[in-house]
């Protein structure tokens, strides 16, 4: 985060060249650097992290002697957000083409030697980028080559659809789902995020499900409903604001040439595009991925002004910022205090709890989802202990199903955590929805269960699941 928000101001006040710069540098790094510094979330650092080394690459291919430092820094930021979220890399590069549509407008009238040496450079540069991310892509697909990992992803794949896209609705498909397997018991604890029942919710079992789920079409009316949601909707985006804020000063004190009212218009196509996308797949306005997306798109509006000019005095772009920054504390005066006191004590009980699982080594604890948490337990700079999840069986997520997780609950002699938890000395079931929990066990393997509290950790507790007489 740091480095991103350095490399922007850098490129920003170089670009620029003028006292005004200063401030409205400001402003944009204040407004983004709450959301990367003070509520700090993977999609989001991929996003600005990505927006930063892109941007600093296309600096440094304009200045009259190519910095290599800059290209350096530049490829190793885009590189790191990829590496962070490629789908959000991505999304930063498409609309940071702006600048790219930007840059080759401003070659027309230019000799013809000098347009094939600024090409070559541009794609060049913007080449190598794409060829290294390409590499990484391979290196990292070579990581996971092992069975347990493709069965590992296979399963992830298909989970993270059902869960991020929505399941098919039970009511209309019910006869499909009985033919899978799946009542309504099933269905609900499925929904539930808790799908570790290796048995009954096999990847077949998940793949038969998504295949119920009606193929989109991107037809005239998905783009009418799209346009017509996303008008209302994008108002609710705290970082669109700061975009139609710089927009404001594009209007009054930014260069309006033909290359930068075409480069213009094409960022806003590019916008239209990417959240069509995002509503057609079905992940659309989600801020994690909103805020690097505006960021992009603010740094391409800002790309734009005139070099060196001054668009308003010392003191007034020092009120401006004044004023924006307390704007921001008012608007966000809830969330400033994510770390205040009341926070920290509730990741202590947290903390507490999972600590006293890790002690009682002598139990596995099968975890569902929304029970144990340790980013709900430790602050973003708190070393996690070695070894803390080591009989820690979770029920649901991508972590359920990870090797490791699996291997770790195999030591204890679980491999189906739901059917093994039922009569076994060794384990106990953490839930905060113990009816959903018996309800599911009672219909599907034992009618007679019964639980008994053996740990009360507040919004959960652990049990132990007796057998039916």
């Amino acid at each position: 985060m740091y480095l991103s928000f350095t490399a922007i101001t850098y490129v920003l006040i170089r670009k620029l060249k003028s006292v005004s710069s200063v401030w409205i540098a400001a402003i944009l790094v204040f407004w983004f650097s709450y959301e990367g510094y003070i509520q700090v979330q993977f999609t989001k650092t991929a996003g600005i992290v990505s927006a930063a080394g892109i941007l600093l690459l296309f600096y440094a291919v304009t200045l009259e002697k190519v910095s290599g430092k800059a290209l350096l820094l530049g490829m190793l930021l885009s590189c790191a957000g990829f590496m962070f979220r490629k789908n959000q890399f991505f999304a930063e590069a498409a609309l940071l083409t702006g600048i790219g549509v930007y840059l080759l407008l401003q070659l027309r009238g230019e000799e013809r030697k000098k347009q094939y040496q600024k090409l070559l450079l541009y794609f060049g540069t913007f080449g190598s980028l794409l060829l290294l991310v390409l590499v990484l892509r391979i290196v990292n697909q070579q990581c996971y080559t092992s069975q347990e990992w493709q069965e590992f992803r296979r399963m992830n794949s298909v989970r993270r659809d059902l869960y991020d896209h929505g399941f098919p609705a039970y009511d209309e498909n019910e006869e499909a789902y009985q033919e899978l397997g799946i009542d309504e018991v099933s269905y609900r604890m499925l929904r539930s995020w808790n799908q570790m029942d290796t048995e009954r919710f096999g990847v077949e079992t998940l793949e038969g499900i998504l295949a119920l789920r009606e193929q989109k079409k991107l037809t005239p009316g998905v783009v009418k409903s799209f346009l017509r949601e996303f008008a209302v909707k994008i108002f609710k985006v705290p970082c669109f604001y700061c975009f139609l804020l710089i927009c404001i000063y594009w209007l009054l004190w930014g260069k309006h040439g033909k290359a930068e009212i075409l480069a213009l218009f094409y960022e806003a196509f590019a916008v239209f595009l990417v959240y069509l996308y995002q509503y057609y797949d079905g992940r659309y306005l989600l801020n994690r991925v909103d805020v690097g997306l505006w960021l992009a798109v603010s740094c391409v509006v800002l790309w734009t002004f005139a070099k060196g000019q001054e668009y308003f005095p010392v003191r007034t772009g020092a009120a401006l910022t004044v004023t924006v920054m307390l704007l921001l504390v008012y608007g966000f005066r809830s969330e400033w205090r994510i770390n205040a006191k009341t926070d920290l004590e509730k990741m202590a009980k947290n903390r507490s709890a999972i600590e006293a699982i890790h002690e009682d080594t002598e139990h596995v604890y099968v975890t569902a989802v929304k029970t144990v948490s340790f980013h709900q337990s430790y602050e973003v700079f708190d070393a996690v202990p070695c070894s803390m999840a080591e009989n820690i069986c979770p029920l649901g997520g991508w972590t359920a199903i990870t090797p490791l997780y699996r291997q770790a609950a195999e030591r204890y002699g679980i491999t189906n955590p739901i059917r093994d938890v039922i009569g076994n000395e060794k384990a106990y079931l953490v839930t905060g929805d113990i009816d959903l929990m018996m309800e599911y066990i009672q219909t599907h393997y034992d009618q007679g269960a019964k639980a008994e509290i053996i740990h009360d950790f507040g919004k959960y507790k652990a049990y132990a699941v007796q057998k039916g007489d």
